[in-house]
């Protein structure tokens, strides 16, 4: 994936687990993630358990990474130079308006 492009969209467990972790962090804040672990495998669907609370508190803390505090970078490309017509467009408009050098480009 290069660095400009969006992120790739996440599965429906993903999200699941994201929704679920910001609640019980605003519900309980001084709440362990493996506390946050055990009440997940008690309540959420039996395919979408984890066998540890550090593979769950990872899902959690990737789409953070990813989504919330994802870091922009500028496009690489250069600035064009003005074409030949680009040239003498601006440069009529400069003797006819009077205006020299006040378009942009």
């Amino acid at each position: 994936m290069l660095s400009g492009d969006a992120p790739q969209p996440r599965r429906e467990q993903t999200l699941e687990v994201v929704k679920f972790v910001a609640r019980r962090i605003r519900e309980n804040p001084g709440e362990t993630w493996e506390d946050r672990w055990k009440v997940w495998n008690r309540t959420c669907r039996k395919d979408w358990t984890y066998r540890s609370y550090n593979g769950f508190a990872q899902v959690y803390r990737r789409f953070v990474s990813d989504y919330v505090y994802r870091k922009y970078e500028h496009p690489n490309y250069k600035k064009r130079g003005r074409t030949p017509c680009e040239a003498y467009r601006d440069d009529w408009n400069d003797r006819i308006t009077g205006r020299k050098g006040r378009h942009v480009g």
